[in-house]
């Protein structure tokens, strides 16, 4: 193995298992929860609104984030608010997602280019 290709097997490596910005899985993350939680509490309310009768309890399911998420509730300003939790909590997600992947590309081009010398080493005895 040359030197040239050796620099080109690196570059290929490098090019394959590209690092991820946590950064911007960070703000991607949050923006996706946070909209989804939104939508979701938004859905509810709208059906509630438009419902022929009264609704007894809008969205009892939903409702049970409140234990987790203080402050949070089945209303137009719960939907809010479980905006800015959702891209809190996205955007954590999205960091530790993106350390993980990046730590597991490291070990794994660790190894490899480690398995590759050795056997480089092995073939030259």
């Amino acid at each position: 193995m040359t030197e040239r290709s050796g620099a080109l097997d690196d570059q290929l490596l490098i090019q394959a298992f590209a690092r991820l910005r946590a950064p911007a899985l960070a703000v991607s993350l949050g923006v996706a929860v946070g909209l989804l939680l939104f939508g979701a509490t938004a859905v509810l309310l709208v059906r509630a609104m438009l419902a022929p009768a009264p609704v007894a309890a809008i969205g009892p399911h939903l409702s049970l984030l409140g234990y987790y998420l203080p402050g949070y509730q089945v209303t137009w300003l719960g939907a809010g608010l479980g905006l800015l939790y959702g891209f809190v909590l996205g955007g954590a997600l999205g960091v530790a997602m993106a350390l993980l992947l990046n730590l597991n590309h490291f070990l794994y081009l660790w190894n490899l280019r480690r398995k590759i010398r050795r056997s480089v080493i092995l073939d030259a005895l």
